[in-house]
C-alpha cells in the first residue's frame, strides 16, 4: 500500500511486492514514469495494481494502528500548509514535485 504519491515509493512498492502480490496506490497526484517496466515489474510476476482516491474504513483501522506502533506522526510529513483561498498555489505546488505533503487547512489550523 503506497500513500505519498511520491515517484520512487511507487516504484518501490510495485518492485517490492511479490508474485500474484496486490499493490494499492491511494491518494491523487504523482507520477511513476521512473524506471517503471510494466513487463519486467507487473505482468511477469501476475500482480494486480489498485489506485483509490480514498481507503475503506476497516483499512483505515488498520493504518491508524500502525502509525501508532510506529509512532509515525503524519502532521510531521506535511512540509507546506495552505489556507482553503490559496488552494490553487497549493496543488500548483503539488503538481511541481518541489514539496513533501501539501495540506489544504481550515484558517485555525493554519495557526498551529
Amino acid at each position: 500500500m503506497e500513500c505519498s504519491a511520491h515517484e520512487q515509493a511507487r516504484l518501490t512498492a510495485v518492485q517490492a511486492t511479490r508474485k500474484w502480490g496486490r499493490i494499492a496506490l491511494i491518494g491523487e497526484g504523482g507520477t511513476m514514469s521512473a524506471d517503471f517496466a510494466p513487463s519486467r515489474d507487473m505482468i511477469h510476476d501476475q500482480k494486480t495494481m489498485y489506485g483509490s482516491w480514498v481507503t475503506n474504513l476497516w483499512r483505515m483501522e488498520e493504518l491508524l494502528e500502525r502509525l501508532a506502533r510506529w509512532g509515525v506522526h503524519p502532521a510531521d510529513l506535511i512540509t507546506h500548509r495552505f489556507s482553503l483561498d490559496d488552494a490553487p498555489k497549493a496543488y500548483e505546488l503539488m503538481a511541481s514535485g518541489k514539496c513533501g505533503k501539501v495540506a489544504v487547512c481550515f484558517d485555525e489550523e493554519l495557526e498551529g
